[in-house]
């Protein structure tokens, strides 16, 4: 088989699997993104707090869930040396689901209190009461998202993907009737905003764990693995495996949410309106996100699957091919931001969108270009690196991302906005300009990747040939 033949027949395995990832990343996503938009029928000071707060919540929980994140291409991997091995796979699962609940209660009981952080951002004091509060309620969601982050990785490495759609689209659906009763106060209710979005998380957090349990427990490629019924015993050896995967893992979501975090605390120093049109943006840029988030994922499984077989040139495709297809989709999608700008960010001030608050209007269209701009930027970063833990490459990706946001991003952002007085939209400017370093340096590390699988299946031919 050719190579071309072989990128081919990879882009369709590669659209087979991601596909579904897509769509579920979309929803999971989309309930934030419903958060946020009921939310800012409030009024934009709701919006703003409530934004801020899911940046301070994501540091918990991105750290906890993307270190169950390693649940994936170790199951993979597990699945390519021995498919009929059931013990090791219902062992991952297992001891990622433990390490994940064990990291994120200690780590949800520090934020329990969270005024704290909000009054030394200087955030306003309505911010800080409406925000904490949110917050407060919100981090019961938690350890539910750790559980179903281990059943998606179980699911999504045994290829099984279209589950993870059915869960996602079942829990919007279910976030977003809990988000019409209690903050609006439908049916008999309490009109609760804020409070009664985060209490809409908690419920629809623990519906998908539920889900998860039901579908994996009737799909017949899933049920005969055992997962609920195989007898365990806990093993500090696998845990640690886990954790040196995963940990990075998490840290390199933690380090981007909290460079995230950074910036709308900086936006928020210029005023409300600013930071509710950040976040606006930050919204929209997250969903784009999710596209090649997904490609990246399913990169992740097809290039671990050929690793777990000693698949050398298979393993080089299949972290190449997703690449090229993020790159595509990115370029459409940032021509779509910037065209459609105004009518995104009049979506999210709904009825509140009129004169009185055309200011936010105006920032958020002004930030929402900017994101068009690094959209294949973002991209590439994120298909790279998932990409880069099909090879349980996770270490290295870790700086090269720390140093992008934090040695060049933040201080940019801190400049550009505070020193050059360009404000919220230097703030902006300085991201976009973290986000090319780090696509640049994540992409040219898969493709010294790739030179070095291509270095060892040469030299792997040859052998053979030598020995025929």
């Amino acid at each position: 088989m050719t190579q071309r033949r072989a990128a081919l027949r990879e882009a369709k395995s590669l659209a087979w699997l991601a596909w579904p990832l897509i769509i579920g990343n979309l929803g999971n996503v989309a309930i934030q993104v419903t958060d946020t938009m009921m939310i800012g029928r409030v009024g934009p000071t709701y919006l703003a707090a409530v934004g801020l707060a899911a940046h301070l919540s994501l540091v918990i929980s991105l750290l906890c869930t993307g270190t169950v994140e390693a649940v994936t291409p170790l199951v993979a991997r597990a699945r390519g040396r021995d498919a009929g091995n059931k013990a090791a796979l219902v062992s991952v699962v297992r001891h990622g689901m433990l390490l994940g609940v064990l990291m994120c209660l200690p780590l949800c009981a520090l934020l329990w209190d969270s005024a704290w952080a909000f009054r030394a951002s200087g955030q306003a004091e309505v911010v800080t009461q409406i925000g904490s509060n949110y917050l407060r309620y919100f981090l019961f969601a938690i350890p539910a998202m750790v559980v179903a982050t281990a059943l998606r990785g179980f699911v999504v490495g045994m290829e099984h993907s279209r589950l993870v759609l059915y869960v996602s689209i079942a829990t919007v659906v279910v976030n977003f009737i809990g988000n019409w009763i209690l903050i609006f106060g439908n049916l008999g209710a309490p009109a609760m905003g804020a409070t009664g979005a985060a209490i809409s998380s908690v419920i629809a957090a623990s519906f998908s764990v539920v889900l998860f349990v039901v579908l994996i427990r009737v799909s017949p490629p899933l049920q005969t693995i055992g997962l609920f019924s195989q007898a365990w015993q806990m093993r500090l050896a696998e845990l640690f495996q886990i954790a040196k995967l995963g940990i990075p893992i998490g840290l390199i979501l933690l380090v981007e949410i909290a460079f995230f975090t950074s910036a709308a605390i900086l936006v928020g120093r210029f005023g409300v309106d600013q930071l509710a049109g950040h976040q606006i943006a930050v919204q929209m840029v997250a969903l784009t996100l999710m596209f090649p988030l997904a490609i990246g994922q399913a990169a992740t499984v097809r290039v671990a699957l050929f690793a777990g077989k000693d698949d050398r040139n298979g393993a080089k495709i299949a972290s190449l091919v997703p690449l090229w297809v993020s790159a595509a989709i990115m370029v459409s999608l940032g021509c779509g931001l910037w065209i459609a700008a105004p009518q995104i960010a009049g979506l999210f001030l709904g009825g509140n969108a009129g004169t009185e608050h055309t200011a936010t209007l105006a920032y958020a269209v002004s930030f929402l270009r900017v994101a068009a701009v690094f959209q294949i930027a973002d991209g590439l970063q994120a298909t790279a690196a998932g990409a880069l833990r099909g090879f349980r490459d996770t270490v290295v990706p870790l700086f090269l991302a720390s140093g992008s946001y934090w040695l060049v991003g933040i201080p940019m952002a801190y400049f550009l906005s505070e020193v050059r007085s360009l404000e919220g939209w230097g703030v902006w400017v300085g991201m976009a300009m973290a986000l090319v370093i780090c696509a640049v340096s994540m992409v040219t590390r898969a493709i010294m990747r790739q030179l070095h699988i291509t270095y060892q299946y040469w030299m792997h031919s040859l052998v053979i040939g030598d020995d025929g």
